[in-house]
């Protein structure tokens, strides 16, 4: 990327399709696109207003409909029964989902429409199959930006960085277990969400790439993910 004048600085910090709700634009993204030569295409036209639209759907008809639904229910729990409450928290599902993607989608089809590409935020999160997967599809500039300036700056033990002698080793420095069996599994020990970042940041220090859903597998299945030493 080129040195970014103030000028291309004060466009990106302005940009006011991102402010209400983002989705969070990196500079090293957005900046080279103001520094390209823009022209105006239909292709662009045409794609931005057909995610306007879908945008508008989900938050004025989906979201906002089942809006008053969630809110009788979480208003006067007592009043209703478990089936009714497991309704309401799977439309709050739906709710949330409909008002966040689709405010994003609008952003985004405004961007396109003026000529620059913001990157998808959310990827059907609601099909996922394990947290990891969720946390890739759901408001993913939001989880990539944490993952960079916040999560990756959190130690990974109580103590300083350090090499792991193996999985069973990083459960009981992060989890405060201390005797882990080789066929538990992160699930099994019930670390809490600030674990499960911790513990996936030193599995991939430990371990390089982390397979889907390696909170589910055993100690015994991920220290044999464990890459060989490289020999010279």
């Amino acid at each position: 990327m080129e040195r970014a004048s103030f000028l291309d600085y004060a466009v990106y910090a302005s940009f006011w399709p991102k402010f209400v709700a983002g989705p969070i634009i990196r500079a090293r993204s957005f900046i080279p696109q103001l520094q390209a030569r823009r022209r105006f295409l239909w292709a662009n036209f045409y794609l931005g207003v057909e995610s306007i639209i879908y945008g508008l759907f989900l938050k004025t008809t989906l979201s906002d409909y089942l809006a008053p639904q969630v809110n009788k229910v979480y208003g006067a729990p007592e009043a209703y029964g478990s089936a009714d409450a497991l309704l309401a928290a799977t439309f709050f599902s739906f709710q949330v989902y409909g008002d966040f993607a689709g405010y994003s989608l609008v952003v985004i089809g405004i961007a396109r429409i003026l000529g620059y590409s913001v990157r998808p935020n959310f990827r059907r999160p609601l099909f996922s199959t394990s947290i990891v997967d969720f946390w890739t599809r759901w408001h993913i500039s939001l989880s990539s930006w944490l993952r960079d300036y916040v999560f990756r700056r959190l130690p990974v033990s109580h103590g300083e960085q350090r090499e792991w002698g193996g999985v069973a080793d990083i459960y009981s420095a992060i989890l405060g277990v201390r005797h882990v069996a080789r066929d538990q599994t992160f699930d099994g020990l019930g670390g809490d969400s600030l674990a499960f970042v911790q513990v996936s940041l030193a599995l991939e220090q430990y371990l390089g790439k982390l397979p889907d859903s390696w909170e589910s597998k055993t100690v015994a299945r991920l220290d044999e993910l464990k890459p060989a030493p490289q020999g010279f």
